[in-house]
């Protein structure tokens, strides 16, 4: 399963740690298959977990931990890497090889930020925000379990650094910055590939604008449509809003004049979103909150302009005027602004978008971000043994 951006991370961080030699073992969920799927020295185990709503995280948690003590008495492992709670159910007894988690986001952030927001989107009973996760953020801060557990915790941005040691109590020394990567070279901007997503779409020729990712409150995707609407009035365009979730609720708040300017494809395979992005004029993340913003960064890749949020970890990828707009979060206008900026001035956005490119070309690849954490795996290995040499 490769959920949102976590998911896309841990996906492309095995795939390079096992083209670099290392033998690695990845349990994740399935519904389906429990077979074990083997890609060179990437080898995939698949813990069968309940399709029932609330129940698939919970069953994982329960399976995950005779999983890994059967592969155990089989496989000398060095490391165990958690991808965020993923490692909840292996307790510290259990475990008793150097540990480390990855944290995109904490959920208390999340919270904070959404929790007087004015958003068109319940939090509903699954999600981030939904009454589960507040429910059982109540009773346990699963976040705070895991680096508490870890020897070392991996960030995806300064900012998510900075929130653990704040509000956490964590020493620096622990935690490592590790930038998400993208692979670039996959996100062309070739003529024919836009005309296949228009057509696929019915987009005509006006100007596109895009937003990636999960309909969801932390998104802020209200705010788009009222910025849409502030567009719409000064220009003729469209907006494609990609990926999965409850689309009514936003339906609901779309203006009957500008309903079928906007076109809601659901979830779509990365062959389609490549495409998407490579179709688009200009790319937005409105969201409330952002550990880091990995899908900017692959629109950065496509060659294109952004403009997003001035939240978390989004300043530490895109510097204001340079590569993309960065707009207050509250402010439709200002998002609005922004995108109108973009669409009026279209030579200015282009040298942006392959200002953009280029700077991702050469700062963010997936080989660089498992090149560190490899370096990470050394790191915590030496220091370990030289730990009971001590003793």
């Amino acid at each position: 399963m490769t959920l949102g951006g976590a998911g896309v991370y841990a996906s492309n961080l095995c795939r390079e740690l096992a083209r670099f030699g290392h033998e690695v073992h990845v349990i994740a969920p399935s519904t389906e298959s429990r077979a074990t799927k083997t890609l060179g020295n990437l080898f995939v185990h698949r813990v069968p977990v309940l399709s029932r709503r609330f129940l698939k995280t919970f069953s994982f948690w329960l399976r995950l931990r005779n999983l890994y003590k059967t592969l155990h008495q089989h496989i000398d492992f060095d490391v165990l890497h958690s991808n965020v709670t993923s490692g909840f159910g292996l307790t510290r007894r259990l475990v008793r090889i150097p540990r480390i988690v990855t944290i995109h986001h904490l959920a208390k952030t999340v919270f904070q930020v959404t929790k007087n927001s004015p958003s068109k989107i319940p939090d509903g009973l699954e999600g981030e925000t939904s009454l589960v996760s507040r429910i059982e953020k109540a009773f346990i801060d699963l976040d705070k379990v895991e680096i508490n557990r870890a020897d070392k915790v991996v960030t995806v941005s300064n900012f998510v650094k900075k929130s653990i040691v704040s509000m956490y109590r964590v020493p620096e020394s622990k935690i490592e910055t590790i930038y998400n990567g993208v692979s670039w070279e996959e996100y062309s901007h070739y003529h024919r590939e836009k005309e296949k997503i228009r057509e696929a779409y019915s987009l005509g020729y006006e100007p596109l604008i895009l937003y990636v990712g999960r309909l969801e409150r932390r998104k802020n995707l209200g705010s788009l449509i009222e910025a849409f609407k502030l567009v719409t009035k000064k220009i003729k365009c469209k907006l494609i809003i990609a990926g999965s979730g409850d689309q009514s609720f936003l339906k609901a708040i779309i203006p009957h004049n500008i309903i079928k300017r906007i076109i809601f494809t659901g979830f779509v395979e990365d062959k389609v979103l490549k495409q998407l992005y490579n179709a688009c004029d200009v790319f937005v993340l409105p969201s409330h909150m952002e550990g880091f913003g990995l899908t900017l960064l692959e629109a950065m890749a496509a060659a294109k302009p952004v403009v997003a949020s001035n939240v978390g970890g989004i300043p530490e990828l895109v510097k204001n005027g340079v590569n993309g707009i960065l707009v207050d979060n509250n402010s439709s206008k200002g998002l609005a602004d922004a995108v109108t900026f973009l669409l009026e001035n279209p030579e200015l956005a282009r040298n942006m978008g392959l200002r953009n490119r280029k700077y991702v070309a050469q700062n963010f690849s997936w080989e660089k971000t498992a090149m560190m954490t490899s370096t990470l795996y050394n790191e915590i290995l030496s220091s370990n043994v030289k730990g009971k040499g001590a003793k």
